[in-house]
């Protein structure tokens, strides 16, 4: 009898602390798939302007203050950096990116090195000052009567 006794006064326990318990937690659906944003894909001008701009700006203002250690590495990281457009956006308008790349930055970038190399500010400001030839240079807005 005490057998029967014990057994119920477990079984009765384990039913109450059932009801009294933590709540059962029910499954859970997923919530409905959402789509895909697409990719980042930037245009050729945010490339230019995002990536080519600052690094522009720190190379001349690293040589306006004659430091030249930090100019050599902006220089590096200019020539990265149009390398990689290049390499992004291989065509431009139907023109060859990393050929308008070597037409109109190859020459400066070479002789501002060599400025950087000779720790030559004249150099440099004239070489980082340079711009392409009238006939390389694209009109962008054209107002004419």
């Amino acid at each position: 009898m005490l057998k029967h006794a014990l057994v119920f006064i477990l079984v009765f326990v384990f039913v109450v602390a059932g009801m009294f318990g933590p709540p059962r937690v029910e499954a859970q659906t997923a919530a409905p798939a959402q789509a895909a944003a697409p990719p980042f894909n930037p245009g050729f001008a945010d490339l230019m302007n995002t990536l080519v701009q600052p690094r522009h700006a720190k190379l001349g203002l690293s040589a306006r203050e004659q430091n030249w250690a930090l100019a050599r590495y902006a220089a590096h990281e200019l020539k990265d950096s149009l390398a990689n457009i290049a390499r992004w956006r291989p065509r431009f308008r139907e023109q060859s990116v990393p050929d308008m790349m070597e037409a109109t930055t190859g020459e400066p970038i070479k002789a501002v090195e060599a400025a950087i190399e000779a720790r030559d500010l004249g150099k440099f400001n004239a070489a980082y000052a340079s711009r392409p030839s009238p006939q390389r240079r694209r009109k962008f807005v054209d107002i004419s009567d």
